[in-house]
This record gives structure tokens, C-alpha cells and sequence, in this order.
């Protein structure tokens, strides 16, 4: 998670093997009226932060 962003990754897979089939990568930005990047609202910057978060 960023300033004014956030990346959302999901995969589709076999948990019992771990073959992963796909991946999608989101990235989300919040933005003002004219379409330039904010800073993302604190309660959802805190909201987000308690979501477990895997490296790769």
C-alpha cells in the first residue's frame, strides 16, 4: 500500500499442490474529481493495513 494507492493480488490455484493456474494484479488509486491521485482516506489506509499481507 502506498500514499495514494493500493495493489490487490489474487491467485487461482490447487492449495494441496500449490500449482498456481492464474494471477491477478490490481492496482487501485484514489483520486480527486480531475482525476489526480490523492492520498487514500486514513480510515481506509487503517482499515486495509489490518489485512494480512503476503511477500512475494
Amino acid at each position: 500500500m502506498g500514499r495514494t494507492s493500493m495493489t490487490i493480488v489474487a491467485d487461482v490455484g490447487e492449495p494441496e499442490t500449490g500449482t498456481v493456474h492464474a494471477r491477478a494484479t490490481t492496482v487501485l488509486v484514489c483520486a480527486d474529481g480531475n482525476g489526480r491521485p490523492i492520498p487514500l482516506p486514513e480510515p481506509l489506509a487503517r482499515s486495509v493495513e489490518r489485512w494480512p499481507a503476503e511477500k512475494r
